[in-house]
């Protein structure tokens, strides 16, 4: 799911919609709560200027059990060899 989700958010950056919506769709298929997949569709459906289904998309991402911070950052307790101050 994270090499189709890349996929997507390559076409996204080259402004080929079509292909980044179908490549967003296999990484849902293959995790339907893998959180940047959805985040992808987001965009997609943002740039289509479809914002009511932008909205409802990032709603949904907002109520996954893992969120995206979570992916991005994942030892928020810290860590016992790290220090902060």
């Amino acid at each position: 799911m994270v090499t189709w989700t890349n996929l997507g958010l390559l076409y996204l950056h080259h402004q080929d919609l079509d292909l980044a919506n179908q490549a967003f769709l296999r990484a849902q298929v293959l995790d339907p709560n893998y959180p940047l997949a959805w985040l992808g569709q987001g965009l997609v459906a943002s740039a289509h200027g479809h914002e009511l289904d932008a909205e409802h998309i990032f709603e949904y991402i907002v109520g996954l059990e893992t969120t995206i911070v979570g992916l991005l950052v994942p030892n928020l307790q810290g860590d016992s060899h790290t220090s902060i101050g």
